[in-house]
């Protein structure tokens, strides 16, 4: 630091070219007695106005003056220097400082550069709709892809204008389980979504598809849109204003904050190691946790993220989607878009002012069933339960649910809301597609003894590999009823005989009257009476009481052995599902 003239002629006092080391050009000079006197050259041993980080980060730290300002002082010197150099290796490190420097976070203050608190209203974005810039939305569907109908609707539930939002939706050419296409037919058909535009690119119509080269064709065709916004099948957008607030926030890369459930794991990185890949920052703990809430530059992000125009075109220019070359390399993606993002100084920043959504693990994401959704019950809990659980059911399986809260179409037969239409319908396809139903008769090779006293046409839970997820299903979620229905009956439910029955007025119509083997029978009604089959229904003739309207996605609960003897009534049209379960037989 000096006058212009000084150190004009300071830098002119040899010859230098593009190629040399300026550092040691400006060490000799200052070496030099006669130029050290001639310019009054001094250096800044105490770092009072200069702090280079390159090599000396454990000399400083991150304090804050009483109006909430940022600084950082040198622990060594006891100075604050006013000027911070961070160069080559340090550059992650020195960027992560830059959050808390100046107006940046702090504990009394917060984030003071984030968009304002509450976001918009949906009315007040469209009343100023014709302001907002213009979104490219690609969804970028490859297999495995768990709840893929949750991401499309949840991004179709954001609350940025979808007039000013072209969307795409790419898949892979291993996106071929049915939940995935099931899930872009509904939402391509809904005629709800006005979205400016959209394009489906299938897997078929460009074979040398990946992740990188859909990036490619979204940003050469921008629909000249200003921002890009990428999302990948692992994330869960379920916070409504996220479109709304990324934009408002106009960074050159912003990521929401998306967090695996329980889990630390997220779409950013903190810092890098020596190698350039991950490695935990001092404050990664506190943002993932949102303890501390605003804008952060990062080294890293991935899953879904905002691009504006002129990053997108630099990034292009500099080859981050250019497939060929990552092919040739093997290095993953995500890493390659962000080691080239940050030498060309493109910012990349996560936001967690609001909690935007969270991550899925498709580590052991299947695609062999018809349902594939089902089997997350384990790996992805939470879109799980949205997806799957009745939305009522929680408010029986509190704690301030009495028996008196049951319904009780007849005596000690309670009425549970248990799952969704979802899971009666996924239920059902798994089954249909498995198709080995048991013929009806006493003979059953499936049971031990090999004799079934009342038999069904019916498929068990182990035949299509899904027993063990629904034994935990009952521990879980109906354990808790069991105490409020049985009072005194704490064991955790367990159960042998878990199957769906088939009745058709052609195969088996009707169940003649019968104890079950169990302590108590969960009998859920897979499809919709009236709609799907007209007739059955379940007798207790000791009671002379009939359930003859079962709801779709709700169980009756009843005990088995001794007391309540029942029978199924006729169909006379159409087929009948339901899944029924002997718990502790």
């Amino acid at each position: 630091m000096g006058k212009a003239g000084e150190l004009r002629r300071l830098l002119n006092y040899a010859p230098i070219t593009d190629s040399d080391d300026d550092q040691l050009f400006l060490t000799r000079a200052f070496l030099n007695p006669d130029l050290r006197q001639r310019h009054r050259m001094a250096l800044d041993y105490d770092c009072s106005v200069f702090q280079t980080l390159n090599g000396a980060l454990s000399e400083v730290s991150l304090r804050w003056d009483d109006s909430g300002l940022g600084y950082l002082r040198n622990t060594v010197t006891g100075s604050s220097p006013a000027l911070l150099h961070g160069n080559g290796p340090i550059k992650a490190e020195f960027w992560r400082l830059t959050n808390y420097l100046g107006r940046g976070w702090s504990d009394s203050l917060g984030c003071q550069h984030c968009p304002p608190m509450p976001p918009p209203t949906v009315a007040q974005l469209l009343q100023r709709q014709s302001e907002l810039p213009y979104l490219t939305v690609g969804v970028l569907l490859t297999d495995p892809a768990p709840f893929p109908d949750l991401l499309l609707a949840r991004l179709a539930e954001q609350t940025y204008p979808k007039q000013r939002i072209h969307l795409r939706i790419d898949l892979g050419p291993g996106a071929s389980a049915r939940n995935v296409h099931l899930a872009v037919r509904d939402f391509i058909d809904n005629p709800v979504h006005e979205y400016a535009s959209i394009v489906l690119n299938n897997a078929s119509d460009n074979l040398a598809f990946s992740p990188v080269s859909a990036r490619q064709i979204l940003l050469v065709n921008e629909y000249n849109s200003d921002f890009i916004f990428f999302v990948e099948p692992i994330a869960q957008l379920t916070g409504r204003d996220a479109l709304t607030q990324l934009v408002a926030v106009n960074r050159s890369i912003v990521a929401p904050l998306l967090v695996l459930p329980g889990k630390l794991w997220s779409n950013f990185w903190g810092a890098l190691n020596a190698d350039g890949y991950y490695a935990r920052s001092d404050d990664y703990l506190d943002i993932v946790s949102d303890a501390r809430r605003g804008l952060w530059n990062v080294p890293y992000v991935s899953a879904a993220y905002l691009i504006n125009r002129r990053a997108a075109q630099i990034l292009l220019k500099a080859g981050a989607f250019d497939s060929k070359r990552l092919a040739a390399s093997g290095v993953d993606y995500d890493i390659d878009f962000a080691s080239i993002a940050r030498s060309k100084n493109v910012f990349m920043h996560v936001l967690n002012t609001l909690p935007f959504g969270h991550l899925t693990d498709n580590s052991n994401t299947t695609r062999l069933h018809a349902s594939n959704d089902l089997w997350e019950i384990w790996a992805n809990p939470v879109d799980w339960e949205h997806k799957y659980m009745h939305p009522d059911y929680w408010r029986f399986a509190s704690d301030d649910a009495q028996l008196g809260d049951f319904e009780q179409p007849c005596p000690d037969v309670f009425w549970l809301p248990l799952v969704t239409p979802s899971f009666c319908h996924d239920l059902v396809a798994v089954m249909e597609s498995f198709g080995r139903w048991s013929d009806g008769t006493n003979t059953d090779p499936r049971l031990e003894g090999g004799y079934e006293n009342v038999p069904t046409r019916d498929i068990h839970m182990r035949q299509v590999g899904w027993e063990a997820h629904w034994l935990h299903f009952l521990v879980k979620y109906m354990h808790p009823i069991q105490l409020k229905l049985f009072q005194g009956y704490s064991d955790k439910p367990w159960a042998r005989m878990n199957f769906v029955v088939r009745y058709h007025p052609e195969e088996q119509k009707e169940l003649r009257p019968h104890h079950d083997a169990s302590d108590y029978t969960v009998n859920l009604a897979l499809n919709q009476v009236g709609e799907d089959f007209e007739g059955g229904g379940c007798r207790f003739p000791r009671y002379n009481c009939s359930v003859i309207a079962p709801r779709l996605g709700w169980a009756f609960v009843h005990p088995g052995r001794i007391t309540h003897l029942h029978e199924g009534l006729e169909v006379t049209k159409g087929v009948r599902y339901i899944f029924v379960t002997f718990v502790n037989p």
